[in-house]
């Protein structure tokens, strides 16, 4: 079944309005009108095929990602955070210069530029040597005139030069994951005393010293507290604490597990698919139900591939630059729970041991100095 006109314009707003993200939805819907609303093209060209094209492709993936399958799911969420697409292009424009501005003999590399590709968490591959930045891998010795290969086969014009640092340039940029958020730290009171600035005004300042032009420091924190707000567990969807782990208050009041709502089930489409996956396809694999642990572990994903660049101000020295990711991204610590009284109760025995042995001397557990280590009282 392939719908045309309106009946297409519709079902692309009825499944962006099903998905399982707010943000996402918004992103969708913007979308679809913009380019729902644009001029019609000549009708001896290709263009109204093309607008068609992509307008079905667009609705078989919005389909897949409510339908449940993983890697449409992710293309949704990638694009609607710009990890992707027009988005990832348009936060990596203040940090790449232009290629047609680039200088013949030194480094084409910003020093913010060269920070992000020299971070293995926003390069997405093996990051390059700094070395490398000044001098690419793929640069002949005859660049230099006063190599002995320049010297018996004559040096490298500066358009090849030039062309073969261009190259390199793309190269590397290409494979850059784009900051989800700068934050700038303010030189403070002190030598090394740093503070974290969320205002605009004052970060202006830092990010003029930077070089680093263009860059929206208070929209980069609403999208990483809004990433990192759906990739955290909420307060009153985690377990009761195991009845051993429970002080003797908690274990006579008895109360209802604090769970939250379960997911409404889905309910069955009545609008039929224009596509179902192929057999032999093997990125599809079979659709997940989207419950509220696997959108989270989505979000964690989305942060992984999140590098943030942190703008360091010195008050002697230039401005350094940090890259890092979130506490809550895929394998982060902030997906580590906190320790309870008993898991402090066991460290603090563990502890008193080592230090009876220390006293003890000669390596024994028991010793006349030290003696036996005395066990600290388990909670109630």
């Amino acid at each position: 079944m392939l719908l045309l006109g309106r009946d297409l314009y519709r079902a692309l707003l009825r499944e962006a309005r099903a998905l399982p993200d707010s943000a996402a939805t918004s992103h969708y819907e913007s979308l679809i009108r913009t380019s729902f609303r644009l001029p019609p093209a000549a009708e001896s060209s290709a263009a109204p095929l093309k607008r068609v094209q992509v307008a079905q492709r667009l609705l078989r993936q919005l389909q897949a990602a409510n339908d449940g399958y993983l890697h449409s799911l992710t293309r949704v969420l990638d694009t609607t955070y710009a990890r992707r697409g027009p988005g990832k292009h348009a936060l990596l424009r203040p940090f790449i210069l232009s290629p047609t501005s680039l200088p013949h003999s030194s480094h084409a590399f910003s020093p913010s530029l060269s920070a992000l590709l020299t971070s293995s968490i926003s390069h997405t591959t093996r990051p390059p040597r700094p070395s490398h930045l000044i001098s690419p891998p793929s640069l002949p010795p005859r660049a230099d005139p006063s190599s002995e290969e320049a010297r018996l086969l004559g040096p490298l014009t500066p358009q090849r030069v030039r062309a073969i640092r261009l190259r390199y340039w793309n190269s590397q940029t290409a494979k850059l994951r784009a900051p989800l958020a700068v934050q700038v730290r303010a030189a403070a009171g002190g030598e090394n005393g740093q503070q974290l600035v969320r205002s605009a005004g004052v970060a202006s300042g830092v990010l003029q010293k930077a070089g680093v032009m263009g860059v929206d420091v208070e929209a980069g924190w609403r999208r990483l507290e809004e990433l990192e707000g759906k990739a955290r567990v909420p307060d009153d969807a985690r377990p009761r604490v195991p009845r051993r782990l429970q002080t003797r208050d908690e274990r006579t009041t008895k109360g209802p597990t604090p769970f939250a709502t379960p997911p409404k089930p889905q309910q069955e489409r009545k609008v039929p698919r224009i596509l179902s996956p192929l057999a032999n396809n093997t990125k599809w694999h079979l659709p997940k139900t989207l419950s509220p642990r696997l959108l989270r572990r989505r979000f964690a994903h989305v942060l992984d591939n999140s590098p943030i660049l942190t703008v360091i101000e010195r008050a002697q020295g230039p401005v350094g630059f940090e890259v890092s990711k979130s506490t809550w991204a895929k394998g982060g610590m902030g997906h580590v729970g906190a320790m309870s009284e008993e898991d402090l109760w066991w460290i603090g025995m563990d502890d008193a041991k080592s230090g009876g042995a220390a006293g003890g001397g000669g390596g024994e557990r028991k010793g006349k100095a030290g003696g036996k280590a005395k066990k600290p009282p388990r909670p109630a």
